[in-house]
């Protein structure tokens, strides 16, 4: 999935521990990760409406692929919290189905990995200004050889929702 929107070229580049992760359209990995979240009632309502995972300071972390006729079902867990979303390329862009939330990503590769930029939110359907969502970073990149994930996500009024990191084999 990853490889079709950025294409071929830009993820030969991208380092073994990335492309063996991204390469695959089923697959399971395992890992450590902490998650850190928004304490105020507006960023627990957002985390709540993109199924967002509890805090955890430290936690097993497991992702599995799995490809369907339309992209892929990624299912995260994060000690005992599961976050489920669905992948598909539009185009040039990556959309993730979170809960109510569907967001378009733009794959930025470099010599280490790949930031998620976001290009477009919808919730419920109805288009949101990218503008709101800049805090809204994310990174898939190798570090020392290993998989590494980094996401963090705050938003205007709502102000910060999650953060969390780890890194997968």
């Amino acid at each position: 999935m990853i490889e079709r929107v950025m294409g071929s070229p830009a993820f030969a580049a991208l380092p073994a521990a990335v492309r063996a992760l991204h390469g695959v359209g089923s697959g399971r990995f395992l890992g450590d990760s902490q998650v850190i979240r928004g304490k105020g009632l507006l960023s627990r309502l957002c985390g709540l409406a993109a199924g967002l995972p509890a805090a955890q300071p430290a936690a097993r972390a497991e992702i599995q692929f799995l490809a369907d006729s339309q992209g892929q079902i990624w299912t995260r867990v994060f000690g005992t919290s599961k976050m489920r979303s669905s992948l598909r390329q539009r185009q040039d862009l990556l959309q993730e189905q979170l809960g109510i939330v569907q967001f378009h990503f733009q794959l930025l590769p470099d010599a280490n990995g790949f930031d998620w930029q976001v290009r477009g939110v919808r919730v419920f359907g109805v288009p949101l200004p990218v503008s709101l969502f800049k805090g809204v970073l994310a990174r898939s990149f190798a570090l020392d050889g290993v998989y590494r994930f980094k996401v963090s996500a705050t938003l205007p009024l709502v102000g910060f929702i999650i953060a969390y990191d780890g890194w997968l084999e």
